[in-house]
């Protein structure tokens, strides 16, 4: 085997641990982004989640103070809030 073909053989050699070297470190570079983007997508469902209890819980509060209709006072309600006011107003002159 001649000078040429050794240094051939070595060099070869080489680059396949060089290639070796670099996807391993390709495929820890590749869980890293991994790992990031599943923590970005937890954290932005999370925010959905949060955003859309937020929107139900003002839509709920909105419809509770609509949903009761105006009570209408009867006849005999009305006269007593008259008479009941009336007899204060005096209790208050005196």
């Amino acid at each position: 085997m001649t000078e040429y073909e050794r240094e051939f053989v070595y060099l070869n050699d080489l680059n396949d641990e060089i290639r070796m070297m670099i996807r391993g470190n390709e495929i820890l570079e590749f869980f890293i982004l991994f790992d990031r983007a599943q923590k970005m997508e937890e954290v932005y469902n999370n925010k959905m989640q949060r955003d859309r209890r937020v929107q139900e819980f003002n839509k709920r509060g909105s419809s509770m103070s609509f949903s009761l209709p105006p009570t209408k006072k009867s006849k005999e309600d009305l006269s007593r809030a008259t008479s009941t006011s009336e007899h204060l107003n005096k209790n208050k002159s005196i």
